[in-house]
This record gives structure tokens, sequence and C-alpha cells, in this order.
């Protein structure tokens, strides 16, 4: 499998330096989310779907390149939520990471991703829970990718949040192509998931 590099130490750095971190974020006026909390509550939510499914594919996943992904997944999402639950506090943060149980990670899930991770559950190990989680993570990566371009493009935002949004903009892409490598190499009974981009994205 290709090395995935990470965007997580830059996004501890932002929770370390950024204001956002003293001043947890709020409903701008008349009520509506700002920016900056309608960007955290998205990746929030894709995030935890992205980690219940792929927590499944630790046990389920049958092709060893999907597996790796799920175990780098798994590593990644947890680290994410520790540090965006670190970003809404006011208290001390240390160097260890601790994981969301599962009650914590399905409470982010809207009603979408709660009947995704059910029917990930219900599906057995094989071609078809493959199928499924690879397309489940190309679908999610794609959602990520447009919320990344969708706050960069608003205007407005947090300067450390922002600079987030650029380095992960391009560590989705990556991750597409990582998924569409795994796709080429899979045989699906001559099908494909259709979700992952192709290389020239």
């Amino acid at each position: 499998m290709v090395p995935r590099r990470t965007v997580l130490v830059t996004l501890a750095a932002a929770a370390a330096h950024s204001s956002f971190a003293q001043t947890p974020p709020g409903p701008a006026p008349g009520g509506e989310a700002g920016p900056d909390e309608q960007y955290m509550r998205e990746i929030s939510t894709i995030g935890a779907l992205s980690l219940a499914v792929s927590r499944i594919a630790q046990e389920k996943a049958q092709t060893d390149d999907l597996k790796e992904f799920a175990q780098l997944e798994v590593a990644e999402q947890e680290t994410l939520a520790d540090v965006m639950k670190s970003m809404q506090s006011l208290g001390v943060t240390d160097g260890t990471v601790k994981p969301p149980s599962e009650a914590e990670v399905e409470q982010h899930l809207d009603r979408r991703g709660r009947e995704t991770l059910e029917k990930m559950r219900a599906t057995p190990a094989g071609a078809e829970f493959d199928r499924e989680y690879l397309a489940a993570q190309a679908t999610g990566h794609l959602e990520l990718l447009r919320v990344q371009e969708t706050y960069l493009n608003s205007g407005h935002g947090n300067r450390d949040f922002i600079n987030v949004a650029k380095l992960a903009r391009g560590m989705i892409k990556e991750h597409l192509q990582l998924l569409a490598d795994i796709e080429s190499g899979i045989e699906f009974g001559g099908e494909t998931t259709g979700a992952a981009p192709g290389r020239d994205n």
C-alpha cells in the first residue's frame, strides 16, 4: 500500500495555538451556525462515520490493502476526534490520544450515517463487504473534499482552520487516489464501486 502522510500534526498545532481553542464556537448572530462551527460539525459527522465503519472493516475486510487502509483510518480518525474535542474545550490537553467510545462516535452520526453503519454491521465479511466499505470511504472522502472547498471559498473563518483546510484538501485528494488504486487491484466480478475517482483528479 502507498504510505499515507498525515495532517494531524498540523491539526494539533492549530488546536494548541489557535484563539479558537480558547473561544469555543457558538452560533453566529441570528442563531445561525458560523463558518467555523459549520466546518467542525460537518467534518465531525463525516469523520465519525469513517471511524465507525473502519473499526468494523478492521475485522471484516478481506482484502489486505483495505484492511490496512481501515487500520490507518481508525488511527487517523481517533486522533482527529480527540483533536476536535480539545479544540472545543478550555481544559489542558496532553500528548495522549483518547479514542472516542462507540457511543461517542455514534452521537455524531446523522440519519444517513446511522443507516450506513447498520448496513455495514449487517453485511457479512467477503467481497460484498469490501465493495461497500470501499464505496463508503470514497463517498465520505468526496464529501470531506466538498467541505474543505466550501470552507475555503467562504471568504471567512479562523486563520488556523483555513490553513488546516488547505492541507486537508491535499490529503483528501491523496486518499481518494489511494482508494482508486486499491479498487483497481480488486476483482469484484468485473464490477467496480463507481465511487473512487480516476487518476486525473
